[in-house]
């Protein structure tokens, strides 16, 4: 049987450049901070140190051997390739060799082994996975939590056997609940497409929204359609959303699917690498208020929206253009204070914020797009932003949290 060889490639940019060169770095307000940076003036860095890696990566994913014959190390196969570039807490850009958090991640395909539907388009997978259609009742929930924590159990990771099925019981309606809440009418070009919610789990039991990567096991909940055919999800018994909490879901996913036509705006537009899929972290509180989640407070899921060329923008907006989105994040445990704050945002804010994400993502998509045609190609390339109070989108650093994920597809690939 052949294996699937995902390589990490490292290049060092110093070996790319000039060693005597200033080190590639980006605009200060592209990055970090709490202070909006929508009313700056637009700079665009240098990008030819980006270029420079770019091109070095190509050539050595071409140096390597075309079959396994020549390879002569045994039945293998590498048909994609991932590479990354991040950025510093001082704004210099390079290519990630530790474990940190990557701004860009670049997906390269060995044309001659990898056909444009064999895409992974979720960029990773994780073996402890639960999905969801259809009709959902309690006893499927029961059946599918104690068959996953005894798995979790075996590992040893986790030693409370009941108290992570409880746990776990209490997560899984909840992501069922929310994932019900979704419009699941694609009459927007943008429509969701996979809704996910990652879990760390203690050694003790207790289940944790997780933001990042980490925690002493991980479990995923997921949800996905095809373009084609709405896949929604209906539990049987009452919900555990409250309906403040369900209306204002509905509202926030469908004020993102109209909004995220900024993303096209034609100003922004490149004719080789467009944005395809969009990311965000759903958060609530008890109160009912939903939107974004800066932080992983509370229970959050992540929104995939992708974009369908068949469907036209409608003009009979369901969501009132006055609508102020909300952004909730953490704040100090003060009793009889909620832990979430709210913050609210309006919508012509975050189309702007879109707007800005969109060039960010278009400095490394452009270089890329300069790339000679041969062998090895980029297919797509994933940024990471993370989000402050004032609604901008900033590019993700290495010691950051990523909020938000734009995927742009190469569209001659």
């Amino acid at each position: 049987m052949k294996k699937l060889l995902i390589l990490l490639v490292v290049v060092i940019a110093a070996a790319c450049s000039n060693k005597n060169s200033p080190a590639p770095s980006i605009p200060a307000d592209w990055y970090g901070g709490d202070k909006t940076n929508l009313t700056q003036p637009e700079v665009k860095p240098e990008s030819k140190s980006v270029d420079q890696i770019l091109e070095a990566t190509r050539l050595g994913l071409e140096a390597l051997p075309v079959s396994q014959s020549e390879a002569k190390i045994g039945n293998w196969e590498m048909p994609f390739v991932l590479s990354e570039l991040g950025i510093t807490t001082t704004g210099i850009i390079g290519t990630v060799v530790t474990k940190s958090v990557p701004t860009y991640i670049l997906a390269w395909g060995d044309t001659t082994r990898l056909s444009r539907d064999a895409r992974d388009p979720a960029f990773d997978n994780l073996e402890n996975t639960l999905t969801y259609s259809g009709v959902v009742t309690d006893d499927t929930i029961e059946k599918d939590v104690s068959r996953m924590a005894k798995i979790l159990v075996s590992t040893g990771h986790v030693k409370d056997f009941e108290t992570l099925k409880e746990n776990l019981k209490k997560a899984v309606r909840q992501f069922v609940d929310t994932v019900g809440a979704i419009p699941q009418k694609a009459d927007c070009p943008w429509y969701v497409s996979r809704v996910r919610t990652d879990l760390s789990v203690e050694f003790s039991g207790v289940v944790n929204a997780m933001y990042t990567a980490g925690g002493d096991a991980r479990l995923r909940l997921e949800w996905f359609r095809t373009e084609a055919k709405a896949n929604p999800v209906v539990r049987k018994e009452e919900s555990s959303l409250t309906e403040d909490q369900k209306y204002n879901i509905k509202q926030f996913v469908s004020a993102m699917s109209e909004d995220l036509e900024a993303l096209l705006d034609k100003d922004i537009y490149d004719p080789v690498f467009k944005p395809a899929s969009f990311r965000v972290g759903l958060g609530m509180n008890a109160k009912g208020d939903a939107g974004f989640a800066k932080v992983a407070g509370g229970f959050v899921s992540h929104i995939y929206f992708n974009r369908s060329a068949k469907v036209a923008r409608t003009e009979n907006s369901p969501v009132d253009e006055n609508y102020m989105f909300s952004i909730l994040d953490s704040q100090p445990n003060v009793e009889g204070k909620d832990p979430l704050k709210v913050v609210k945002v309006a919508r012509d804010t975050i189309r702007k914020s879109l707007k800005r994400a969109i060039k960010m993502a278009h400095f490394v998509s452009d270089s890329a797009a300069k790339l000679k045609i041969n062998r090895w190609q980029i297919y797509d390339v994933k940024v990471g932003y993370d989000l402050n109070l004032g609604g901008d989108l900033n590019l993700v650093t290495l010691t950051g949290t990523i909020a938000s994920e734009i995927i742009m597809h190469n569209s001659l690939y």
